[in-house]
């Protein structure tokens, strides 16, 4: 039986805690999960910084709260919400559908990769999660969500960058870099090694610390 086979094929998300290194990237993430006044960060580095690890290692210290993934491909109905026709047409009175912006209420929305989302809906999340409240018009449906969620976002400038008026949005903003110091990259590989041997174990290993 493959290993992934014992934990239903979904592997657990690796450890905040034994994230190794960028101490200025997990000390900006423990103050936005312990802070109502930021309400988003955004973490850039290049290829190999681990900043997807680390940004999906929120899960492991959110207190309760879930990570909510927006997909690069999704619409803008999909994340804001619009007419939800098979209700309208049952109830016989247009009715707003679910949204990702009303599951990320509560929670943290992570946005890997931003600047490859279209700007003008990286702005609305943004602006949404900043002013705590999503306006909905399209489809002749209009409606304002109250809404309360940290969004986590990450980037690699040498993917394209983002517009000012975009990246002014975010309260914080951090830079992973690669480490050059021999023992720190040992020590990255061996936690990544013993994680891919046995997650929950591994997980156990740092559970006190998260």
């Amino acid at each position: 039986m493959a290993q992934d086979d014992l934990w239903g094929g979904v592997r657990p998300e690796y450890p905040f805690s034994a994230f190794v290194g960028n101490d200025r990237a997990k000390g900006a993430i423990e103050c936005a999960l312990s802070s109502p006044d930021i309400s988003s960060v955004l973490i850039c580095g290049p290829r190999g910084t681990g900043k997807s690890v680390l940004a999906r290692s929120i899960a492991t210290v959110a207190g309760g709260r879930r990570v909510v993934n927006l997909p690069l491909n999704a619409s803008e109905d999909q994340v804001f919400g619009g007419m939800d026709l098979e209700a309208s047409l049952r109830d016989g009175r247009r009715r707003m559908s679910d949204s990702l912006i009303s599951r990320a209420d509560g929670n943290v929305l992570l946005v890997e990769n931003i600047n490859l989302v279209p700007m003008s809906m990286a702005f609305q999340v943004l602006n949404a999660a900043e002013t705590g409240m999503s306006i909905v018009e399209r489809d002749g449906v209009s409606g304002i969500n109250e809404c309360s969620f940290l969004v986590v976002a990450t980037m690699d400038a040498e993917e394209g960058s983002i517009p000012n008026h975009v990246l002014d949005r975010f309260d914080i903003c951090v830079f992973l870099s690669n480490s050059e110091d021999e023992v720190t990259r040992e020590e990255i590989v061996s936690r990544r090694m013993r994680y891919e041997d046995d997650p929950f174990a591994f997980i156990a290993e740092f559970a006190d610390q998260d």
